[in-house]
């Protein structure tokens, strides 16, 4: 799965659906951050319904799944 994000709206001038579509998949980004957070953490309870990429990875990410995520940074 590739998942892109966190471009700032000043670099890319993105308007109206495109801004949208940006901004659900910054949200997106943020909550599996949070997610993976709380797994490393060993919270009690996971967060996985605050965005529905959370609620399509829980099973992947939660129970006896070991999971890898791979970055990239520029």
């Amino acid at each position: 799965m590739d998942l892109a994000g966190s471009e700032r709206v000043s670099l890319t001038k993105a308007a109206g659906e495109r801004l949208k579509e940006g901004a659900n998949i910054n949200k997106s980004l943020s909550v599996l951050g949070n997610v993976i957070r709380q797994l490393s953490e060993g919270k009690e309870f996971i967060s996985y319904r605050d965005s529905k990429l959370t609620r399509l990875l829980s099973q992947a990410l939660g129970g006896n799944a070991k999971s890898l995520i791979i970055g990239m940074l520029l």
